[in-house]
């Protein structure tokens, strides 16, 4: 953990205090949590997770620049996955 925060402290990340929660009105969404949580348990060396606030950047962007950035990410995990064993991405809000 400590390695983490030097990292981050490195890159002059941040992380900023949650001021409020939205709760979805999706009627879908505890059968979507529980679907995510059950591929995060399964498959926890094939399963990535990001949304354009993620690990992908420290500065979100409006436009193209998201799914670009998106899609360069999307390549880079299958490369560090070969074999063609399935990959499950969950994006939030992209």
């Amino acid at each position: 953990m400590e390695r983490l925060r030097q990292i981050l402290h490195e890159q002059e990340i941040t992380f900023q205090r949650t001021r409020n929660w939205k709760q979805s009105a999706d009627p879908e969404f505890d059968a979507k949590l529980d679907r995510t949580e059950h591929v995060v348990r399964r498959f926890p060396d094939r399963c990535f997770a990001f949304d354009q606030f993620g690990p992908l950047s420290s500065r979100p962007h409006h436009g193209a620049k998201a799914v670009t950035t998106a899609f360069t990410a999307l390549k880079a995990i299958r490369a560090a996955r070969p074999g063609g064993a399935p990959i499950h991405v969950i994006l939030d809000n992209l």
